[in-house]
């Protein structure tokens, strides 16, 4: 649990200075170096911390129910939607002003994070918590369980390999494409009038980023209701997804640069196949996780 709270501690400490940061520091050269530095800092402290915080998280619902491992992966596309919103919401608020926009994003952020630990705190003492988590403890006990030997795990591998596999290419293909290549594509080139209905401003928060959290999000939902394919099958549509790594190349994607013909330029073909890979990243991350412990 110290691992829980303190990773969410030192996430707020971050937040903190880049708000300092934002409020004491207007951008100058003179202060380009030290502050690109102090960004990269923040960025590694955060990653880690993040990293961290995750694998506890996922190691203290292995004590759950399998549907309380998938309430994980739906709950951090939960926030990717919220995170999305509130960007869009505060360009539009702020328009031409990025101190504020900044400000604002991050001081919702510091809320939001202090929340969550305090709802850490309240949450461990309820009843429900407490049972799942002693009953845990007292199978481990009754095992005699000590440090997991080599063999052992080379044994738990052998029984949940496809699963296994399965997480890591869903997230491969979706970690090729997001946000890099799908924040590349562009509805026309440099220097040529808008060409999309989606205003300038909020078209790839929208079309990009609330596109993907949302239908993430919905796609998580829906493993807790229908679980098709099965355990042993799980890997041939996973398989099917690398398809999207050369369907967005073929997309607007670096339309200045390219060397690669442009095969679907209309920008619906983009935006659906954002919708779903979102939903499939969703669905078959939250279905394989839930596989791997049976």
């Amino acid at each position: 649990m110290l691992r829980i709270s303190g990773t969410l501690f030192i996430n707020c400490v971050n937040v903190a200075v880049i708000i300092a940061l934002v409020v004491l520091q207007d951008p100058s050269e003179e202060a380009m170096t030290w502050f690109y530095y102090v960004t990269l800092t923040i960025v590694v402290i955060l990653n880690g911390s993040n990293g961290l915080y995750q694998n506890s998280v996922f190691g203290l619902t292995a004590d759950f129910p399998a549907a309380y491992t998938n309430a994980i992966v739906v709950g951090n596309n939960i926030c990717g939607t919220f995170i999305s919103i509130l960007s869009i919401a505060t360009n539009l608020a702020f328009i031409t002003d990025s101190k504020s926009v900044a400000l604002t994003y991050f001081s919702i952020t510091l809320a939001v994070l202090i929340v969550c630990i305090l709802s850490l705190f309240y949450l461990t003492q309820v009843e429900f918590y407490k049972y799942y988590v002693n009953k845990g403890k007292q199978a481990r006990i009754a095992e005699h369980a000590t440090r997991p030997s080599l063999r052992q795990f080379c044994e738990t591998f052998k029984g949940c390999w496809m699963q296994l596999l399965s997480v890591f290419l869903v997230f491969f293909v979706t970690l090729a494409v997001f946000p890099a290549v799908l924040a590349g594509t562009t509805p026309n080139r440099k220097g040529e009038p808008w060409n999309s209905d989606i205003p300038k401003d909020i078209y790839l928060g929208l079309t990009v980023f609330l596109n993907f959290n949302l239908l993430a999000a919905i796609g998580s939902t829906t493993a807790n209701f229908v679980q098709i394919p099965g355990p042993n099958y799980i890997l041939f549509p996973v398989l099917l997804r690398l398809l999207f790594i050369p369907y967005f190349m073929l997309c607007n994607y670096n339309v200045d640069d390219r060397v690669m013909p442009v095969l679907f330029e209309n920008q619906w073909f983009f935006i659906i196949g954002n919708a779903i890979m979102a939903f499939t990243s969703g669905y078959f991350s939250s279905l394989a996780m839930m596989y791997a412990p049976r």
